[in-house]
């Protein structure tokens, strides 16, 4: 029966590791704000493979919205033997497959009113943009929503976790187009335009 080759020894921070084991990783790349080493091409190559088999396994299936470091470390624990050298790479990658497209990224507000980023893969962009599309639409006929209205109105694919729901309410707020009564720190329940009476 034959064996799969082993996989390369993956790549590693050079700030993150002693000079001479640094010395010895002939091949040098520039990884987000790291400079990385590892054995060959080969092993750059087939580290970035199996993070974005592991990228998309953690965002989708079912599909996910999750902030950068959330998605590090979900990819990092599907991983085996990930040193804190190699894992402190993964941003950059992240990064790299934000601005090929691969990965999309989504500007909204947290529960405590502090401005993020929401990362999902990319073929979920239509999908994404269409629930903020819908939940724009009847914030401004009902003048406010609440997230069990919107969740009502929202593909499946985005109900995994009702938390996806306030992301979008927190998009809305990053942009102007709504406002919330609740206090910061405590669940986005309901969002109104900027305009509209308080709903306490």
């Amino acid at each position: 029966m034959s064996r799969s080759a082993p996989r390369p020894p993956y790549p590693v921070a050079v700030a993150k590791v002693s000079q001479k084991r640094a010395d010895a990783l002939p091949v040098e790349r520039r990884v987000g704000k790291f400079v990385a080493r590892a054995e060959s091409k080969e092993a750059f190559a087939s580290f970035e493979e199996e993070l974005q088999r592991q990228a998309r396994a953690a965002l989708t299936n079912p599909d996910r919205l999750l902030t950068i470091p959330h998605l590090r470390n979900s990819i990092a624990a599907r991983m085996e033997d990930v040193e804190p050298a190699t894992s402190d790479l993964i941003d950059g990658y992240i990064l790299h497959w934000i601005g090929e497209g691969q990965l999309a990224r989504l500007n909204t507000i947290s529960r405590a009113m502090s401005a993020y980023q929401s990362i999902f893969w990319g073929t979920l962009g239509s999908v994404v943009s269409g629930a903020i599309a819908t939940v724009l639409q009847a914030l401004v006929e009902q003048q406010s929503l609440t997230l069990e209205e919107a969740a009502r109105l929202l593909p499946n694919s985005l109900l995994f976790k009702l938390q996806h729901v306030e992301v979008l309410f927190g998009h809305l707020i990053y942009l102007g187009f709504a406002s919330t009564d609740v206090a910061p720190g405590v669940p986005i329940e309901s969002i109104r335009v900027p305009y509209a009476s308080p709903r306490f």
